[in-house]
């Protein structure tokens, strides 16, 4: 497969292809980069500065902090951070570099990765975390003890009213069962209610 073939394949995966020059401090980004974000090639950031300063003024410590780490470690580079569009719109987007080149000395002299627009997911998962933050503050305001067993009766959740019941919290309640807290004719009255509303399917 051609170079060109690469890059075909790359686009239709919504995944674009960069390349730095460190020893010039020169980026070089593909036409989809500079399509997947409104952009015309020569608008795209040109050096390290330039790319630090198209990113979120919030995201842009934690990028250097990335970046300099994978050349110190000689390790590959991950980072999801907000990037500006053409349109003035913030995305979210992915980089990801490979291992540095370096030369006889041990100086990085080039480095090369992707870079895929992550908006959709981020945004998905931005709404599950809302739609458990919500559920979880309904559940801790309920008057009633409310908790969550896998099927062999370890704690999975629970509420706020259940924690005061045990008199633990539940991140010590979590991975545990009934033995843990009650006596076994309990727990083992606990574990034959369980075992009744699975086999019934319902309460």
């Amino acid at each position: 497969m051609s170079t060109d073939d690469h890059l075909a394949v790359l686009n239709e995966a919504g995944i674009g292809v960069w390349s730095y020059d460190c020893t010039a401090d020169r980026f070089t980004w593909s036409a989809f980069i500079a399509e997947m974000f409104g952009m015309t090639l020569e608008a795209l950031p040109a050096d390290s500065a330039g790319w630090l300063a198209s990113l979120h003024p919030d995201d842009r410590a934690r990028a250097r902090e990335v970046t300099l780490a994978a050349f110190r470690q000689d390790a590959p580079m991950e980072l999801t951070c907000r990037a500006r569009g053409g349109d003035g719109r913030w995305r979210w987007v992915r980089f990801r570099g490979g291992v540095s080149v370096r030369d006889a000395a041990g100086r990085a002299v080039r480095t090369r990765g992707v870079v895929m627009d992550v908006s959709a997911a981020h945004e998905t998962e931005e709404a599950l975390r809302r739609e458990r933050s919500h559920l979880r503050a309904l559940l801790d305001t309920l008057p009633d003890p409310v908790w969550l067993k896998d099927p062999e009766g370890v704690y999975i959740s629970c509420n706020r009213r259940f924690s005061e019941f045990f008199g633990a919290p539940e991140a010590q309640i979590i991975g545990r069962t009934d033995y843990d807290f009650v006596d076994r004719a309990l727990a083992d009255f606990f574990r034959a209610n369980d075992r009744a509303a699975m086999a019934a399917g319902g309460p």
